[in-house]
């Protein structure tokens, strides 16, 4: 059977498996979504209309669906998202403090180094304070300059000479609590997007991108706006009032506010010309992370000018609002109607069976025991079997099983786990250093700008200098005009070797490891600083894990829509859930005795990761390039 090209105008999933959530307790699908082959294309156009309108529309610019309309957005709703975290640890800081301190007395909506908390310079002694200035680290920030104290200071026991939003910051009970509440309300989140992603996802497809992105927006602004309220009321509410966080974390997990990125790349995918499709998604990764730079940065600047943290939630809602307007009204949907409608009418058709099959419940018990049934939580995990060991060959069982691939999730899970231990690098710098919002963003800035060259110049230009030169062209002779002159076009094209792949993932992985245990045993701030700038090392991980993953894959380009659902199931998992469990819990632990265990726990799990990585063995075919 011959399979579409895996590059299309539109996505093909051709063996993959949509998983779509239960509209009921009981029902739980898995629906193969409708994507036409070329030829299928041909025949749609000549029974319907066409499937992309033709350029002899000449519709206005604004009514077309275009890469430009998903670029500008999607920067500017990461540059919102990035911004927050500085902002949400001060936030949940002194929310906490007001809880657990309040004989302190600190004020919600004043950023930790606001000046009406600065200390007098009598209470700042030189033996204990040191001056740093963040332009002696980066001179581009020279206007920046603010106090910290040494790494494990003597001044413990002079709590009066320290801000009341200090005195918040270094109390333990304060930093148990904001990091319970980090864990719990990123992982909730995480578990509830984990579950509704699949669902979200077919929806995409039988309703569009537009409106799912809609909704993930929505999803965003109410987290934003459920922040607002607790902050302003929180003193008003019954029990304890950073727990009223969660009905956020809820909303945003339900209405699929993770699903926004992955219908942003079907939304790419559908308007970009096949021969464009990796050039689109690699200036969508550029200017993704140049929001990851500028957010952080922007958010810093606005809370200086407003005098609060909370400037930053506002300024967010305001965003989200706008981007409702825009992908609800205006911004045109990508994916054609008559592909939406047999999506529709394929989902109906395969529900009706499903009913048709599903056993008539009369008694209490039976409807009990059907609302049990496990099958809807075991479609969650379906897409990781790919990751299972498959026979090398099939007709024979002594050849035994290859685990390639299934090393490669199980360290790329290693890795996600690691990484969730990153969000708790914020709120060790504000506890350790006296870092307030505005510093904290700064560094997140910076931080983003590094891993963005990184990845834009640095990662292509070692791809480029250690991928194999292009053979010389060879003119196809009569037979090869009339027969594969497809295949061999696709030959020719120069692909990356599954060995450049695993050593990239493998080096990134070392580099990562070597940053955090370097982490661990600085002694300065200006150390840890540009220790933690390392950190830029591991952006190219992910791509480079998904290459070598579709390299080990036996069925290659034809399985790219199931593996990247597994992983993609990996990373909700991992990062968002065992990562902040694992991380968070070892941190709140040891908050009081060694407040960097955590850094030293992503470390082995990094290093643990590689350890799985070099159970790797590539094929002898696949670890050399084909000569010609």
């Amino acid at each position: 059977m011959s399979s579409a090209p895996a590059s299309t105008a539109l996505p093909h999933h051709e063996d993959g498996l949509v998983v779509a959530g239960p509209l009921d307790a009981t029902a739980a699908l898995a629906v193969p979504l409708y994507y036409p082959t070329p030829e299928r294309i041909e025949e749609l156009e000549s029974e319907t209309s066409p499937l992309l309108p033709a350029p002899s529309a000449r519709r206005p610019w604004w009514k077309r669906p275009s890469i430009w309309w998903a670029l500008p957005l999607s920067t500017l709703r990461m540059s919102t998202i990035t911004m927050q975290l500085p902002a949400q640890i001060d936030v949940l800081t002194r929310m906490a403090c007001r809880v657990h301190r309040p004989d302190i007395a600190i004020e919600l909506g004043l950023p930790l180094l606001n000046v009406n908390d600065a200390p007098s310079a009598q209470s700042i002694t030189s033996s204990t304070y040191q001056p740093i200035a963040l332009s002696d680290i980066l001179p581009g920030f020279a206007r920046l300059s603010f106090d910290v104290s040494a790494v494990k200071s003597s001044n413990d026991s002079a709590p009066h000479e320290r801000t009341p939003a200090q005195l918040c910051a270094k109390d333990p009970t304060v930093k148990k609590a904001v990091a319970s509440i980090l864990t719990v309300l990123t992982s909730t989140g995480g578990i509830l997007t984990m579950i509704t992603t699949g669902w979200w996802g077919q929806r995409s497809d039988m309703w569009g991108r537009t409106t799912v992105l809609t909704v993930a927006v929505v999803a965003m602004a109410a987290g934003e706006l459920n922040m607002l309220l607790v902050a302003h009321f929180g003193d008003l509410l019954p029990g304890t009032s950073y727990w009223w966080l969660f009905p956020g974390s809820i909303i945003l997990g339900i209405l699929g506010g993770g699903s926004g990125t992955p219908s942003l790349q079907a939304y790419l995918s559908d308007v970009a010309e096949p021969s464009a499709t990796a050039g689109v998604f690699s200036i969508w990764g550029g200017t993704t992370f140049a929001a990851t730079a500028i957010g952080p940065i922007f958010g810093g600047e606005l809370i200086k000018w407003t005098g609060t943290s909370l400037s930053v939630y506002y300024f967010s809602f305001a965003v989200n609002l706008f981007l409702f307007v825009l992908w609800a009204f205006i911004v045109p949907e990508s994916l054609n109607p008559s592909i939406r409608k047999a999506n529709r009418d394929k989902y109906d058709e395969s529900r009706r069976k499903y009913e048709e099959a599903r056993p008539k419940l009369t008694g209490p018990l039976m409807r009990l025991a059907w609302c049990l049934n496990p099958a809807p939580l075991l479609e969650l995990v379906t897409p990781l079997s790919i990751c299972l060991p498959r026979l090398r060959d099939p007709s024979d069982r002594s050849k035994g099983y290859d685990w390639n691939l299934t090393f490669a999730a199980l360290a790329y899970t290693c890795l996600v786990i690691g990484g969730g231990g990153t969000v708790f690098i914020v709120q060790f710098m504000q506890f350790e250093f006296g870092w307030g919002a505005v510093q904290l963003g700064y560094w997140a800035g910076v931080l983003g700008l590094v891993r963005a060259v990184y990845l834009l110049f640095v990662l292509p230009a070692i791809f480029t200098w250690a991928r194999p030169k292009t053979p010389a062209i060879v003119l196809p002779g009569p037979e090869e005009q009339l027969h594969g002159s497809e295949s061999s076009a696709s030959a020719s094209r120069p692909q990356t070797p599954p060995s450049l792949d695993l050593a990239v993932v493998r080096l990134s992985l070392v580099g990562d490891a070597l940053t955090f245990f370097a982490m661990v045993a600085a002694t300065s701030l200006r150390q840890f600083v540009a220790f933690s700038m390392g950190l830029a090392l591991g952006a190219g991980l992910a791509p480079a894990f998904m290459s070598l993953a579709l390299a080990l894959s036996p069925n290659g380009a034809a399985e790219a829509g199931k593996l990247f659902g597994a992983f993609g199931v990996l990373t909700s998992l991992g990062a968002e859930v065992l990562g902040q469990w694992v991380v968070g819990a070892i941190f709140i632990a040891t908050i009081e005795v060694w407040p960097r265990a955590f850094l030293f726990t992503s470390a082995v799990l990094l290093a643990l990761a590689f350890s799985i990585t070099l159970l790797i063995r590539l094929p002898r075919a696949a670890s050399t390039p084909n000569t010609p």
